[in-house]
Formats: C-alpha cells, sequence, structure tokens
C-alpha cells in the first residue's frame, strides 16, 4: 500500500481489484497481478481467456480510478 501512496494511487485500489477479481475465484497481489493456481487436467485454455479478461477488467477499473 505504501507503494500505491507514493505513486498518488487511490487508497482503496486494492479493495477494487479484489472485489473484481473475487467474481471469478482469481486472486490478486499487492502489486496488481492477477493470477490462479491451477491443477493438471484442467481446461487451460478457458481459464486464460478468463484470466486475461478478469486482468483486463482490474486495470480498467485502476485506470478509471486513477483518472478520478
Amino acid at each position: 500500500m505504501a507503494r500505491a501512496r507514493a505513486l498518488g494511487a487511490p487508497d482503496d485500489w486494492f479493495e477494487a481489484a479484489e472485489r473484481i477479481v473475487a467474481e471469478e475465484g482469481f486472486n490478486v497481489n499487492g502489486s496488481g497481478v492477477v493470477f490462479v493456481s491451477v491443477t493438471e487436467g484442467r481446461d487451460l485454455a478457458s481459464i486464460l481467456l478468463r484470466l486475461s479478461d478478469c486482468a483486463e477488467r482490474v486495470r480498467a477499473a485502476l485506470l478509471d480510478a486513477f483518472d478520478s
């Protein structure tokens, strides 16, 4: 969170990102990296598409928050 404050990010950026990724069952770390753990045998192509869409929604939300 100190990094966000130093860069002028809104204080609630992480909570906003967490809400978005929670909808898909994914995770986000303090640097804003969206990720998910998977096991062998899963449909990786489908998961990767959902993960990239989710990461894009987080990016768009954060850009909107920075512009506010």
